[in-house]
């Protein structure tokens, strides 16, 4: 719209989820469907009557260059290993300075990493491409290596991987 891109969505809530996809239900609430977002800038919504839905202070977080996940961060990346790579891409638009990371959602990427091995080559190199022509590229690559994550995100399941 008058070249703005908005992304229009169902509410929903996860009901199950295997860390990739999730079994889910629609719902009218708004709150429901913020708390299962993987990231406060990303649990934002805008009612077509103008109302903000932000339960999380993802717009105060946009306004502070804050990247953070809604809740619990190990939690969130239990329930899909690619908001790793999210966080990341993220990070890289809306963060001014490389090293800003909250210490406790590295702790909880260093901790959950294996996840990504279960997460197709494709799906990882989408938000790699994504990742890389960002700000602090360089600083966000490093992470991938010092969080030990680069040996989950490379060739797998009989060469389907990067």
């Amino acid at each position: 719209l008058h070249n703005e891109n908005f992304e229009v969505t169902t509410l929903r809530v996860d009901v199950q989820t295997d860390g990739r996809h999730a079994e889910v239900e629609f719902t009218t609430d708004w709150q429901k469907d913020a708390e299962r977002r993987d990231l406060t800038i990303n649990s934002m919504f805008l009612g077509l009557d103008g109302t903000l839905y932000d339960y999380f202070k993802g717009y105060e977080d946009l306004q502070n260059h804050k990247v953070r996940f809604v809740g619990s961060a190990e939690q969130r990346i239990k329930e899909d290993y690619l908001r790793i790579l999210r966080y990341f891409r993220f990070y890289g638009r809306v963060a001014l300075k490389p090293e800003e990371h909250e210490p406790e959602t590295l702790a909880a990427i260093r901790e959950n990493g294996r996840g990504l091995a279960a997460i197709s080559g494709e799906r990882i190199w989408v938000e790699l491409r994504k990742m890389v022509v960002g700000n602090h590229a360089a600083h966000l690559l490093e992470l991938v290596y010092n969080l030990d994550l680069a040996q989950y995100i490379g060739e797998r399941h009989g060469g389907d991987g990067l």
